[in-house]
């Protein structure tokens, strides 16, 4: 009911009231997906009013915190957020400063794709945005900073100076600029040396970092150490482990101010309900399908047996090299180059498939079929050694493209010998 009252008046809203309740109570009884896309159009609504209305400065008695908001069930949010708050009792202001604000426009998908996609810093009323973390089941947790109300005013501005329509929006890096890198900034630009972060040794590489979100989403978790190259398996500093919100959460929690500790108090808003945790299932995919194939591959007698099998597997597996290919050099992501994992998803894969599903029985194919069954017996003895972390998840689909590389090359060669006789 707060959101409908704001919304009126804000004049975005005509007639609310009775109806108004109605609408609100049918969207929390809504599944996830629908909530959170009514909660999106709201957050979208209440977001430019906020800004618009933002004074010129603060005062004394304003107070400043970050808020870090718990990782979510989806994709995007998987990761957690953070944000700064700006609490003024003698306006009323009361603003969520937020620099993970993207634009889901037609042209999303191809910019996030190719690393061509802008964030923005937006300002939203922290009310409906409380309660839309809420509907997401998210844990929000609330760091109170112990800042001179001076710093706080100067903190105010510099906001308010990179909300302007031309300072607002930067390239987004997931790893290196992001919507938790960007509050550290923020307050490292108005504390300067008085503010001090905590820096302690790390032996977890980027990889690392990202797993313990993944844990229970093997799928996401296989696609993202597919496509992430060897550069994320680089140590991460202290100070770079503040991509993710949680862990500058704990900065936070160290960080000092003139040598007094920065966070003054911790408040945790709301606590998300617990779920069953997904299942590890998916983890024997692969195991069983290589058990499978190969009981398929001893009880099929015939050279050109599991044609259609072996032709799926190297397309797939073609096409995956294709993606790996394009996301190291045409894309402007960082830690897609220098991928190993197209040291066992050859894109010319795609045509030996092609090739197998016609039974081709081109010169050229079994030559290569052995080169690329040398190739992925070195891949797999080196597996656990190699320099990046490859995904294990996918260490039986190289066994099963091995097995069927070799017995697809002895396809071919008892094909040729048949048709020398």
């Amino acid at each position: 009911m707060k959101i409908c009252v704001r919304l009126k008046r804000l004049n975005l809203v005509n007639g609310v009231g009775s109806n108004c309740t109605r609408w609100w109570r049918r969207s929390i009884r809504r599944p996830v997906s629908t909530r959170w896309t009514t909660l999106l159009i709201v957050s979208a609504l209440l977001a430019s009013p906020a800004a618009a209305q933002l004074p010129g400065s603060v005062a004394p008695t304003a107070t400043a915190s970050v808020v870090t908001v718990l990782p979510g069930s989806l994709v995007y949010n998987a990761f957690g957020h953070g944000a700064i708050r700006i609490v003024d009792p003698e306006s009323g202001l009361d603003v969520l400063f937020n620099y993970g604000t993207f634009d889901f426009g037609p042209d999303f998908v191809p910019r996030f794709v190719l690393g061509k996609l802008d964030y923005s810093l937006s300002a939203s009323w922290t009310g409906p945005s409380f309660r839309a973390y809420q509907v997401e089941n998210r844990t929000i947790v609330e760091q109170q900073l112990d800042l001179s109300s001076d710093l706080v005013s100067r903190l105010y501005r510099y906001l308010a100076i990179n909300y302007l329509p031309e300072n607002r929006y930067y390239r987004y890096d997931f790893f290196f600029d992001n919507c938790s890198t960007r509050i550290r900034d923020a307050l490292e630009a108005v504390g300067g040396d008085s503010l001090r972060f905590v820096d302690r040794p790390t032996s977890d590489s980027f990889r690392d970092l990202l797993h313990p979100y993944l844990a229970h989403r093997p799928f996401l978790e296989t696609g993202i150490d597919m496509l992430v190259g060897s550069d994320a398996d680089v140590v991460a500093s202290y100070e770079q482990r503040a991509f993710l919100p949680v862990e500058f959460m704990h900065q936070l929690d160290d960080a000092t101010f003139a040598g007094r500790p920065l966070v003054s108090r911790t408040d945790t808003i709301f606590v998300a309900e617990q779920r069953r945790s997904a299942s590890r299932l998916p983890g024997y995919v692969g195991w069983l399908l290589l058990l499978l194939v190969c009981w398929a591959s001893i009880r099929t007698r015939r050279p050109d047996g599991l044609r259609r099998t072996d032709a799926t597997l190297f397309i797939l597996s073609g096409a995956a090299g294709l993606v790996i290919l394009f996301m190291w050099f045409a894309t402007d992501h960082v830690v897609t180059d220098a991928n190993l994992n197209l040291a066992w998803t050859w894109p010319t894969n795609v045509l030996v498939g092609l090739a197998v599903l016609k039974r081709s029985r081109s010169r050229w194919i079994a030559p290569y079929l052995l080169t690329y069954a040398i190739a992925l017996s070195i891949v797999a003895v080196g597996w656990p050694f190699w320099k990046q972390d490859l995904p294990d998840l996918l260490f039986p689909i190289v066994l099963l493209l091995l097995l069927r590389a070799v017995e697809r090359w002895r396809a071919q060669r008892h094909a040729a010998a048949t048709e020398s006789l």
